[in-house]
C-alpha cells in the first residue's frame, strides 16, 4: 500500500495590510498551526507528502516561516516520508533573476522541488513494493492567460502509480469569469499515463474523475479572505492498493472568520441604529475571530451619520482578534440638496458633506473608504466646535 498526504495553498507568511505587527505575528502562527496539524498527521500515516503550490504566500517569505517549513520537512525526512513540491502563483518569481523560496528547502535535501515551468520533471520512488513516479511542473508566471499550460508537454516516465502536481485553475471547476491561467479537462485526459492529478490554486477542495484519472483539488489549509469564510479547510489523504486509489478529505482546525452585513434600509428603520449594529457585532464576536462588518446600500450623509461609527469600531476591535469595516459596497447619494430660499444662507456643514460625498462617488472602493472615514472624523470634530 502507498499512503499519500496531499496539500496546496498553505500561504505561509501571508501579509495583511490592515493588521498591526502583533496581529500579523499571531495570524502567521495560525497559518503555521493549520500546516503543522497536517504534518503531524503525515508523520504517523504517510509514505509520501505532496505540496501542489503556494506553500508560501510570496517569493520573499519571512525567515521565521522559512525556518518553520524547514523543520516540518526535516521531521518528515527523519521519519522516512518523502516530500515533493512545485511553485505556485505566489511563490514562483516572475523574474529569472529571482529565486523561489522553495530552493531554500530543496538544497538541504528535505524537499524535492520541481522548479521547471514548461516541462514536467519526475522522480521515481519505490514505496512498499510499488513503483511510484511523482511529476511536477511549477506555475508558468510568464504565460498569457489564453494559453494552455499543458500544451506540448508529456509525462516522461511511468510506474505503477503516476502522479502529477500542477498549480492552475481547472476549467469548469474554478471561479467563473476569473482571468487566471486554467487547464481544460480535455488536456488532463489527454496526458497519458497519469493516474492522479494534484492541482493547487483553487481554495475550494474537490475531487472528481475524468475517464480513469483522479483529479484532486486539495483547497487551502487556512481561509485567506472573507470570501472563503464558509470554506472547510484541510488536506487529502490517499491510499493506493492493488490498482485502487481512495481519497479522503481531512479537516484541520482554523482561525474563525465571520462577516455581518448591515444595509442602509435597516439603518433607516432602526430606532437606534448604533445599538442595533453593536448588538449584532456582540452576538457574532469571538476573541480569535477575523471579523468584517460590511455596509451596503445607498446612504445620504445624514443617514450615514445616524450611526456612531466610532463606537462600532471600538466594539468590533474589543471583541475580536481582527476587525474591519468594509464600505466598498456602499454608495453615497451625492445629489445636490434643494436650494432653500428666504435667507437660508451658507451651511459649512452641508458644504463639507457635499464635497466629501462628491469625492467618494468618483473614487475607487479603497479610496472611497478613506474619504468616508475622513468625513466621519471631520463631522465629529465639527460637532465638538459648535
Amino acid at each position: 500500500m502507498v499512503r499519500v498526504v496531499l496539500t496546496a495553498d498553505n500561504h505561509l507568511s501571508a501579509y495583511y495590510r490592515k493588521m498591526s505587527p502583533s496581529q500579523m505575528g499571531e495570524r502567521r502562527k495560525a497559518l503555521q498551526s493549520a500546516f503543522k496539524q497536517m504534518i503531524d498527521f503525515a508523520l504517523e500515516n504517510a509514505d509520501l507528502f505532496l505540496q501542489a503550490g503556494d506553500l508560501f504566500d510570496s517569493t520573499e517569505p519571512g525567515y521565521e516561516d522559512i525556518l518553520f517549513a524547514w523543520k516540518c520537512f526535516h521531521q518528515l525526512t527523519q521519519k522516512g516520508v518523502k516530500a515533493f513540491a512545485i511553485g505556485g502563483t505566489h511563490d514562483t518569481p516572475k523574474s529569472k533573476e529571482k529565486m523561489s523560496p522553495l530552493r531554500l528547502l530543496s538544497e538541504p535535501g528535505v524537499l524535492h522541488f520541481f522548479s521547471k515551468m514548461t516541462k514536467i520533471e519526475t522522480s521515481r520512488v519505490r514505496v512498499n513494493g510499488v513503483e511510484v513516479v511523482v511529476g511536477g511542473m511549477s506555475t508558468n508566471t510568464r504565460l498569457p492567460s489564453s494559453e494552455d499550460p499543458l500544451k506540448g508537454v508529456s509525462f516522461p516516465e511511468f510506474g505503477e502509480l503516476n502522479i502529477l502536481l500542477l498549480h492552475y485553475g481547472v476549467q469548469g471547476h474554478y471561479i467563473k469569469g476569473a482571468q487566471d491561467l486554467t487547464v481544460s479537462p480535455g488536456s488532463l485526459d489527454l496526458l497519458e499515463g497519469v493516474n492522479l492529478f494534484a492541482v493547487g490554486h483553487y481554495h475550494h477542495h474537490k475531487d472528481f474523475r475524468i475517464s480513469n484519472k483522479l483529479i484532486i483539488i486539495p483547497g487551502s489549509t487556512e481561509r485567506m479572505d472573507f470570501g472563503e469564510r464558509e470554506e472547510s479547510c484541510g488536506f487529502y489523504y490517499l491510499e493506493y492498493d492493488s490498482s485502487k486509489l481512495d481519497a479522503q478529505f481531512i479537516k484541520v482546525e482554523t482561525q474563525p472568520m465571520g462577516q455581518v452585513i448591515v444595509r442602509s434600509s435597516e439603518i433607516e428603520r432602526a430606532l437606534d441604529p448604533t445599538s442595533m449594529i453593536l448588538e449584532r457585532i456582540k452576538e457574532a464576536s469571538n476573541p480569535r475571530k477575523l471579523f468584517k462588518l460590511k455596509v451596503e446600500g445607498v446612504f445620504s450623509p445624514e443617514l450615514y451619520h445616524l450611526v456612531q461609527w466610532g463606537k462600532v469600531w471600538q466594539e468590533g476591535k474589543r471583541g475580536n482578534f481582527f476587525f474591519d469595516i468594509d464600505l466598498t459596497s456602499m454608495k453615497m447619494n451625492s445629489s445636490k440638496p434643494d436650494i432653500q430660499t428666504g435667507g437660508a444662507g451658507y451651511s459649512e456643514k452641508e458644504e463639507i458633506q457635499r464635497v466629501a460625498s462628491a469625492l467618494a462617488e468618483k473614487a475607487s472602493p479603497e479610496e472611497r473608504e478613506i474619504f468616508l472615514d475622513a468625513l466621519n472624523l471631520i463631522m465629529e470634530e465639527y460637532q465638538k466646535r459648535r
